[in-house]
């Protein structure tokens, strides 16, 4: 009984200590100028080397949205497994008022959003919104998925 105390007080320790370590490495910079939460890294994708945070956006919808191979892809509830394809998207500017709306039509970034995202600068913040998907049985789903706040980081 006391061995399995041991080895459990050990499991414990090693992933305690291998969690500050990946923190750590992650967030690199020592100075504090830069420095992320292990959640915020995340939640992190990059465009052109530019990287990228996504901001979690408080909604009553139940889809949640993330970009990944510059694809927007859906999320039921954290099932994994669920595909929904995207028919629709609108793509704006957070900061910047004259920067025009960009509309698509696809689940792939458009030229034009990775054209304003490899010009953004640090803080800029951009928003996907007014996404529409289509679930496996085909069913349009219209305003079921949260929007998506993304924000330029170093």
């Amino acid at each position: 009984m006391k061995a399995l105390s041991i080895f459990i007080s050990l499991i414990f320790l090693y992933i305690i200590a291998s969690q500050s370590v990946n923190a750590e490495a992650i967030t690199g910079n020592s100075k504090g100028c830069g420095q992320l939460s292990t959640v915020a890294v995340k939640d992190t994708f990059m465009v052109s080397g530019l990287t990228f945070g996504i901001i979690e956006y408080k909604s009553a919808r139940s889809l949640k949205a993330s970009i990944k191979n510059n694809q927007i892809q859906i999320v039921n509830q954290g099932v994994q497994y669920f595909q929904y394809r995207i028919i629709y998207y609108v793509f704006s500017s957070l900061d910047d008022g004259n920067m025009p709306v960009i509309r698509h039509f696809d689940q792939r970034l458009s030229f034009p959003v990775l054209n304003a995202l490899k010009n953004a600068a640090i803080g800029g913040r951009y928003i996907f919104e007014e996404i529409i998907v289509v679930d496996p049985s085909g069913i349009k789903l219209s305003n079921e998925v949260r929007s998506i706040i993304i924000e330029r980081i170093e």
